[in-house]
């Protein structure tokens, strides 16, 4: 992964906005960042990883907020926008932090949720077009799944990996096992191998509740076999069986396993099972011998009643024989006027249809309206039977024929009225078109009219705005000779400004200068004064101890002629000191602040001569009128720009208009012409139909007689049809009459009419002849069955003693039946929970097998095994002993192969078992090993940063082979010696020839005269910062 660019405004301590091209710094493969202690060096970093992760390399949500937080004003939006590439592509993030913003309405500030926007660019190009770019996501949780599946790498492990910051390889340096153990986990990405330890103990711990659950249910279905023994029915223990002894071998108490695994217990059970089941049997035994007597006795029973029954039964058919031999003349009575009323029924119903038919024939002659009708048919049976229809017939048809002459005469008259509707629904239809066409032409006329008229305003306005045109034109002439006065005004009003400020700030510093100065001078003052004082006391201290002929301490002198008098004044050395270090302060503040004052004087000079000698007021006049004649003259070609698009538009609809004048009067010629043709055809067409009318009623009156006639004639003939089909139906029903009188016996139709019986006296009849047959073969049935006669011949039953037999076999039957189905109940339910037992005891033992290796395998990761260590620590020592090899190929170089880190088996606090992730360092000037604490600042310093870049090649090549093209370290050289530094300087460079480039966070000079290419950041005088790129 290599960074191309990074771009930001209004982050940490930088207000302004910066752009950082890595391309250009990484041509030497090695860069400095260099600047001042709190200037922002590290803030860079931040932004890196802020872009990459949302979060800063501090990582915590609020440590992120504090250290982007910009001292920029409150206006001005933060964000970071950061370039880089992989084997998957270049990319672009830009993120705004969360932030605080003036609100858009009202006063007052709002806070503003950060935003993310991943782009994927198409090649090396776009790298510098801040416009180019596919968007891949542009809300801030899809961005960063996105960038975690490109980079591939948590944030932990890209700030182990690729920017290092400030203390943070230091830590893993100097962290204890335990500690240590978890980073390792995070950065080497073993805590998959954590999660599978966990998952394999949680299916070990599973594995076995679920076999003590299977052990816990066998033992359970066990004493339920127990508990089921010793519940002996009650019927079983009143009957003549001994019920098995009771088991008293079972123990509650007793582990489930070992219960199970009593084989005494379990012949126990089977014994006492075994006599269950052959009291079950011996009872069913019993039961099946009582059956077979309660059969016979029953069968027996059932002997006697039905002889009784039958012998009940013959005496009934004697008593009812004799009734029916007494009643057998009335019955064969009957059944002769039965059958007379069966010959007479078709004559009547033949005679029924006849009547009716002529009264319907009759009737529907009665309803034509003509005079001129057939004549009616005689309406007794009588006369209808022998009366000649021939000339009913004749005139039937003769009526019929006249009615069809009707019809056609008709249809003659009727096709001489359509051809006069013709004529008259055209003369209609040519006046409606006529209409049409006037109103159509007249709307026409008024649209040219109106038309024309704004033709001759459009033209008027055309030439109107083609005059405003050009005198707008000639007013915009000047606008960008304006545009560029305005902004030269508005740079002196900016420098005016400037100086005004500088000068306020020079009167400021002035004044401070005098209190320095004032300051300075009252400090000289009391520095001489405490050194005068000193001196005359020390002096006093001398003299006090000088005697005659004794030399002087200061001169040697044996005589002292004027010895200093004592000085009551107590001021000490450190008085002194005190006071001259109080005065070189003084001294120091009134030179810095007479620097300023150079400084604030010098700024306010090219300020001033920047913004010409004018005085803020007269620039501000001054761009103040530039700006109003700018404006005037954009005005003016804003102006000019919309009466170009006006006469434009004006000119397009003049256009519009001329077609359309055009349009309109040929449709009106064309439309004269019609009109002309249409009044011509109407006229014609009155002409014809006034001809052919001459002079007769209206054609509406015409076709309302012609239609009444229609009616009354269809209506008629409708009639004579259906007369001549009725009377076709009453010849048939005559003729069908006449033969029913002639196959019957009756000698007239008034015979076969008293024959007759009605419905009622036909079905009373039937009932009673029905009635008395059925019972003559009924009687005859009973005294003619074989077996009633054998049972005449059985002496007499008592049915009394038959039922108390019946009843003493059914109670004797019932009580074994109950006892076998109570016995082979309880032997159902002890087989049953035996059954249950077994299989549970065998799914105890299926499951206990199945998972044997399962449980063992949770064992063995959760560190229950030789070396006591779990999976997950096992994983991590291989990979720290890769980690450590090659640190220590690195350690070796810088160290002149005097130190060599090791791993030892210090106990983890608070535990008995060995992590094996303890460090001490081997160092072999001394011969010995010592610990990592007793290195000084600089092997420190070069030992963590070797382990550093250790563990990130390791996280490298087990993550898929990530390239890390760039890396930062962050700070810590300062505390190396020059030799030390040089061995350093050697690997870093080592770096660059694999192909990274490496930039190095310090403020130290010496670094700064070995590498030439670097960012240098600047602080200022309000607290914030700047920086500036050295490249190439």
């Amino acid at each position: 992964m290599r960074l191309h660019r990074l771009e930001f405004e209004a982050i940490g301590p930088f207000s302004d906005h910066h752009a950082i091209d890595f391309d250009e710094l990484a041509t030497s493969g090695l860069f400095l960042l260099s600047g001042p202690t709190g200037s922002g060096k590290s803030t860079l970093i931040d932004a890196i990883v802020f872009g990459l992760y949302g979060a800063s390399g501090s990582g915590a949500d609020n440590a992120t907020k504090e250290r982007l937080h910009s001292l920029a004003a409150p206006s001005t939006t933060p964000w970071v926008e950061l370039t880089f590439s992989n084997d998957y592509g270049i990319y672009r993030v830009r993120r705004t932090p969360e932030h605080t913003a003036p609100k858009l309405r009202g006063t007052g500030t709002t806070t503003r949720n950060g935003t993310c926007l991943l782009l994927r660019l198409s090649g090396p190009d776009d790298i510098g077009n801040p416009d180019a770019g596919e968007v891949i996501a542009h809300q801030v949780a899809d961005a960063g799944t996105k960038l975690g599946e490109i980079i591939g790498l948590t944030r932990e492990q890209f700030t182990q990996t690729m920017v290092l910051p400030q203390g943070q390889f230091s830590r893993f340096l100097t962290a204890k096992p335990e500690v240590r153990t978890e980073i390792l986990r995070d950065i080497l990405g073993a805590k998959l191998y954590q999660d599978l330890q966990n998952a394999l103990k949680e299916r070990a711990s599973k594995a076995e509740k679920l076999v003590e659950r299977a052990a816990r249910n066998a033992a359970v279905e066990l004493l339920a076999v127990t508990n089921t023994l010793e519940e002996v029915p009650e019927a079983i223990t009143r009957s003549r069986f001994t019920p098995p002894q009771p088991v008293t071998d079972v123990d509650a108490s007793i582990p489930d396993p070992e219960l199970l695994s009593n084989t005494e217990l379990d012949a126990v059970l089977d014994e006492r099972i075994e006599v269950v089941v052959s009291i079950a049997e011996a009872a069913r035994l019993d039961a099946i011998e009582t059956r077979s007597i309660y059969d016979e006795t029953l069968a027996e029973a059932s002997r006697l009643s039905d002889i009784a029954r039958r012998q009940h039964d013959c005496e009934t058919a004697r008593l009812r024989r004799r009734e029916l031999d007494d009643a057998e003349a009335d019955i064969l009575q009957a059944e002769a006027a039965v059958a007379a009323d069966m010959r007479a029924r078709p004559i009547i119903a033949a005679s029924t249809e006849l009547t009716t038919d002529i009264a319907e024939f009759n009737a529907t002659l009665d309803e034509l309206a003509t005079s001129d009708v057939p004549s009616r048919l005689p309406s007794s049976v009588d006369e209808i039977i022998d009366v000649d229809r021939s000339p009913f017939e004749a005139e039937l048809l003769s009526a019929k024929n006249a009615f069809e002459l009707s019809a056609r005469s008709i249809e003659r008259a009727e096709g001489e009225l359509a051809a006069l509707q013709g004529h008259a629904r055209r003369i209609e239809a040519l006046g409606d078109e006529l209409a049409e066409l006037t109103k159509v032409d007249e709307a026409d006329g008024e649209r040219h009219l109106a038309a024309t008229s704004e033709l001759e305003a459009t033209t008027a306005a055309l030439t109107e705005q083609e005059r405003d045109l050009a005198e707008l034109t000639t007013s915009a002439a000047n606008v960008e000779d304006l545009r560029e006065h305005a902004s030269r005004q508005q740079a002196i009003v900016q420098a005016a400004h400037k100086a005004a400020t500088l000068l306020k700030k020079i009167a400021s510093l002035q004044e401070a200068v005098a209190q320095c100065e004032a300051a300075a001078h009252q400090a000289n003052e009391r520095a001489r004064a405490r050194q005068d004082a000193h001196v005359r006391h020390t002096a006093g201290d001398l003299a006090a101890e000088l005697s005659p002929g004794s030399p002087c301490p200061v001169c040697g002198a044996l005589e002292h002629p004027n010895p200093a008098s004592p000085h009551d004044t107590d001021v000490t050395a450190a008085d002194v000191r005190a006071a001259i270090a109080e005065a070189q302060q003084s001294a120091e503040a009134l030179a810095a602040q007479r620097v300023r004052l150079s400084e604030a004087s010098e700024q306010h000079a090219e300020a001033h001569s920047a913004a010409g000698g004018s005085e803020l007021a007269e620039a501000e006049s001054a761009y103040r009128q530039a700006a109003d004649a700018l404006a005037a003259a954009e005005q003016a070609q804003l102006g000019a720009t919309a009466r170009k698009d006006a006469i434009a538009a004006l000119q397009h609809r003049r256009v519009e208009l001329d077609a359309e004048c055009r349009n309109l009067a040929e449709r009106r010629a064309a439309s004269a012409d019609r009109l002309t043709a249409l009044r011509a055809e109407r006229a014609q067409e009155q002409e014809t139909l006034g001809d052919k009318l001459a002079g007769a009623a209206s054609i509406e009156e015409l076709a309302t007689e012609l239609q009444a006639k229609r009616t009354d004639n269809d209506r008629a003939r409708t009639i004579i049809q259906s007369a001549i089909q009725m009377f076709a139906g009453i010849t048939r029903a005559g003729t069908n009459l006449k033969r029913h009188l002639e196959e019957s016996e009756f000698a007239s139709f008034d015979a076969a009419q008293r024959a007759a019986l009605t419905d009622e006296r036909r079905t009373e009849l039937a009932a009673s002849i029905s009635a008395h047959r059925e019972a003559t073969v009924t009687v005859a049935s009973v005294l003619g069955d074989p077996a009633n006669h054998a049972a005449l011949a059985h002496g007499q039953v008592d049915l009394t003693e038959v039922e108390e037999l019946r009843r003493a076999a059914d109670s004797r039957n019932e009580r074994t039946s109950a006892l076998a189905a109570v016995a082979t109940s309880w032997r159902d339910a002890v087989l049953t929970a035996r059954t249950t037992a077994q299989r549970a005891r065998a799914e105890y033992d299926r499951q206990a097998a199945g998972v044997v290796d399962e449980i063992a395998l949770g064992h063995l990761a959760d560190g229950r095994n030789g070396r006591s260590l779990t999976l997950s620590t096992f994983v991590v020592l291989d990979m720290f002993d890769s980690v450590l090899h090659v640190t220590n190929e690195r350690l070796a170089e810088i160290s002149d192969g005097r130190y060599h880190l090791q791993r030892s088996n210090e106990r983890e606090s608070g535990r008995n078992r060995k992590l094996g992730l303890s460090l001490t360092v081997f160092d072999a000037a001394r011969g010995r090993t010592r610990s990592l604490s007793s290195l000084s600042g600089g092997e420190t310093f070069y030992t963590a940063l070797s382990l550093a870049l250790g563990l990130a090649d390791t996280v490298r090549a087990t993550h898929g082979g990530i390239e890390m093209n760039t890396l930062f370290i962050d700070e810590g050289f300062g505390s190396l010696d020059s030799g030390t530094l040089d061995q350093v300087m050697s690997v870093l460079h080592q770096l660059h020839a694999s192909g990274r480039a490496v930039g190095v966070v310090s403020h130290v000079e010496e670094m700064k005269q070995q590498i030439a290419d670097r960012i240098e950041v600047t602080k200022r005088e309000d607290a914030t910062s700047t920086l500036r790129v050295y490249a190439g």
